[in-house]
């Protein structure tokens, strides 16, 4: 798992892309498995600037837009808590 290393993007977000960085890693697998389809942007490499992740997949390099991605990642959770509610 990688750190966000501190710098002027994280600085000055007040930690806020160094929270969605975080809570991304988190979320996401640090191995990759043996389903192509689990992770089409792939696994996470390294944070980019406090904006970017840099992630790899079976046919490359793929940059992710940090905030983006969580909240993405904030949608699916809600998503499913709202499908087990019925």
């Amino acid at each position: 798992m990688f750190s966000l290393p501190p710098g002027p993007a994280a600085a000055a977000s007040g930690g806020a892309a160094r929270a969605a960085y975080e809570a991304i890693a988190a979320a996401a697998p640090s191995q990759p498995s043996q389903h192509e389809g689990d992770a089409p942007l792939g696994y996470a490499v390294a944070p980019l600037h406090g904006i970017y992740i840099l992630a790899q997949n079976r046919q490359g390099l793929v940059l992710v837009d940090m905030h983006a991605a969580h909240e993405r990642i904030l949608y699916e959770k809600l998503k499913g808590a709202l499908a087990a509610q019925g």
